[in-house]
């Protein structure tokens, strides 16, 4: 989700909106280099609303993802905009570095930008952007740009934790989820790839005696084979650039998976 208020959303670990970039969420904004330059960022962190806020948030029971988003993101925006107006000579260049080795964060970036303009997921966007193509004047410009730098910087900050000189043997464990968001960027790119008209799930047992409908839709393991499961390879990959291990969940789905075809219940599947 975006994490504006009233905006599209899903907290659930299990439907990502990509398994191919990474959550903005969990960026450390005292450690982003623009905040030093940026005043305007630092007056907003400093003042007594946005501190409110921030302990209000700390002092839950339970983690509240999109008011801990929306507040970040007010940072993170001034963040952007400052880096992309004035910006270090080595800081562009470590950006640029960043795009040529992760060229479809561009697209990713335009992707989240129109759906933040659109207010509706792809599955109902006009052609030919339902169909897989976004130009610049589908999205608002600071909105891709803030995207970019989001991902940069999720990016840069997990690079410098992965490499930090742990314990022998120790590092980073990171989390491989089962599925994808159906209104995600990775259906959305590689539709050909899930069986859009079904979902994954689990078959009744003593403690879900009516089945589980997890909500996703599963990979089709024969289009992805033939593609010689270069999808698969990228998210394991993208992970393992910065995990020295994964959690997979859900194991056994990479040997089988109970499918519900759409409209059914869940003790209705295979």
């Amino acid at each position: 989700g975006d994490g504006g208020e009233g905006g599209p959303f899903e907290y659930s670990p299990y439907a990502p909106a990509t398994r191919l970039f990474l959550n903005e969420l969990f960026i450390d904004l005292d450690a982003v280099p623009e905040l030093e330059a940026a005043a305007e960022a630092r007056a907003l962190m400093a003042s007594p609303e946005f501190r409110a806020e921030a302990a209000e948030l700390e002092a839950l029971p339970r983690v509240d993802y999109r008011r801990a988003m929306a507040l970040k993101r007010r940072v993170l925006e001034i963040l952007s905009r400052h880096f992309f107006d004035r910006g270090k000579p080595d800081r562009r260049a470590a950006f640029d570095d960043f795009l040529r080795e992760r060229p479809d964060t561009r697209e990713y970036a335009l992707f989240r930008a129109a759906i933040e303009r659109t207010r509706t997921t792809w599955h109902v966007w006009p052609e030919p952007m339902r169909s897989g193509t976004l130009t610049e004047h589908d999205a608002d410009p600071q909105a891709v740009q803030y995207h970019l730098y989001a991902q940069w910087i999720a990016h840069e900050q997990l690079g410098a934790l992965a490499r930090r000189p742990w314990h022998a043997g120790s590092g980073l464990y990171l989390d491989m989820p089962l599925g994808v968001n159906g209104d995600s960027y990775d259906v959305w790119r590689h539709r050909e790839l899930f069986a859009m008209e079904a979902a994954g799930g689990a078959p009744p047992d003593n403690f879900f005696i009516k089945g589980q409908n997890w909500g996703f839709p599963p990979l089709h393991p024969e289009r992805s084979r033939a593609e010689g499961h270069a999808y698969w390879r990228m998210v394991v990959s993208r992970l393992t650039e910065t995990a020295r291990a994964l959690r997979i969940d859900h194991i056994m789905g990479l040997h089988r998976l109970y499918w519900i075809p759409r409209g059914m219940a869940a003790d209705e599947g295979a």
